[in-house]
């Protein structure tokens, strides 16, 4: 069964992430990886704050940082999990800066393959 699409979905799978996991961040995003090698399988979760502003913006940005992970996740390593957390600032951005610098976090993390 091949399980590339799943996401981390409950608390506890957040908190080992945040506990154990390194961070990385830019202007408009932070992000969160726990490697773990013995497992193929890579993990997404999204994280958007009521900071953002109120439910139609956070899903706005959480569509926005869906679509640029699915069309980008076929670059990273597989066994990680990843936590993706838009800052205030994003709320000024266009799809193409925020997979921008999504990739840019990618690449400042270590995790993008070297093939590609």
């Amino acid at each position: 069964m091949n399980r590339s699409g799943e996401k981390l979905r409950k608390n506890y799978q957040f908190q080992r992430v945040y506990k154990m996991g390194n961070s990385y961040a830019n202007n408009i995003l932070v992000l969160y990886i726990l490697k773990h090698p013995e497992d193929p399988v890579q993990r997404v979760g999204f994280s958007v704050s009521k900071k953002i502003g109120k439910a139609v913006k956070r899903n706005r940005v959480k569509r926005l940082l869906k679509e640029a992970y699915r069309l980008n996740k076929h670059r990273l390593m597989e066994g990680i999990d990843l936590i993706i957390i838009p800052r205030k600032r994003i709320l000024g951005a266009n799809f193409r800066e925020i997979e921008k610098g999504m990739i840019k976090l990618f690449s400042k993390a270590g995790i993008l393959k070297k093939d590609i």
